[in-house]
């Protein structure tokens, strides 16, 4: 009995933490800065990878709020859905953890990432 009490503690915990990074999205950049204790991050000329989504952003600059979940992208913008296989060209870009992207003058096409 004892056991299965330390097995559904170690699953729970499991359960938790795989949660908890499951809503972090990557940054590749050579300048990034944090502010509000890791909440508000801005990345320049870098790309941000949200790997659950499979979702790649590539722009001159990007403002992410974690408490939020989201990832706003400005100046010459590329996502790439691999799920999807498309990719979008915008001057700007909000992205939403849930896949609602908005963007003004964005240009969409279809085409073979792999």
């Amino acid at each position: 009995m004892n056991n299965n009490y330390i097995i559904k503690i170690i699953i729970i915990y499991i359960l938790i933490i795989g949660n908890a990074f499951s809503d972090s999205i990557k940054f590749d950049s050579d300048n990034i800065k944090v502010f509000e204790e890791g909440n508000l991050i801005h990345a320049f000329n870098g790309k941000a990878l949200d790997e659950e989504q499979q979702i790649e952003v590539v722009g001159d600059k990007s403002i992410y709020n974690k408490k939020k979940s989201v990832l706003t992208i400005i100046e010459n913008v590329r996502i790439y859905d691999f799920k999807k296989d498309i990719s979008i060209e915008s001057e700007k870009a909000i992205y939403y953890k849930n896949l609602n992207i908005q963007s003004n003058n964005f240009h969409l096409r279809r085409s073979n990432f792999f």
